[in-house]
């Protein structure tokens, strides 16, 4: 999925209708590469990252304070 360009991302996401918004479990296990968050989970997040539609709930930032 690298080699495609931010259109084609896009594109692809509208194909398989991704839209994907985050909650802090789900944040935590993408930054720390944890298995918890299966594969097939995980690509579709990445799709829809870098297709732009995926976002991360606000929320999820003041829960996980230090």
């Amino acid at each position: 999925m690298a080699d495609l360009t931010k259109d084609q991302l896009r594109r692809l996401a509208d194909v398989i209708d991704v839209e994907v918004i985050l909650d802090t479990h789900t944040l935590l296990w993408m930054d720390r590469d944890d298995p918890a968050l299966g594969s097939n989970a995980r690509r579709q997040i990445q799709v829809a990252w870098r297709a732009g539609s995926a976002a991360v709930s606000a929320i999820s930032f003041w829960s996980h304070r230090p």
